[in-house]
């Protein structure tokens, strides 16, 4: 795999993030107001244990 796959790669999965946490906080925030907090670290503890398995693998 090339450099630049590699890095579209990288901007699609970043984006991808981005664009769930959005709907995470939109959702919640029209929902589930007093959830909202939760929510939001829920979302980065997915991220960053699907960012280390990836790191992992690749070791």
């Amino acid at each position: 795999m090339d450099y630049r796959s590699k890095k579209k790669i990288f901007f699609y999965w970043v984006g991808g993030v981005w664009l769930g946490f959005v709907a995470v906080i939109l959702f919640f925030r029209e929902f589930f107001p007093e959830y909202l907090g939760e929510a939001v670290y829920g979302w980065a503890a997915i991220v960053i244990l699907i960012a280390a398995r990836k790191e992992l693998s690749q070791g």
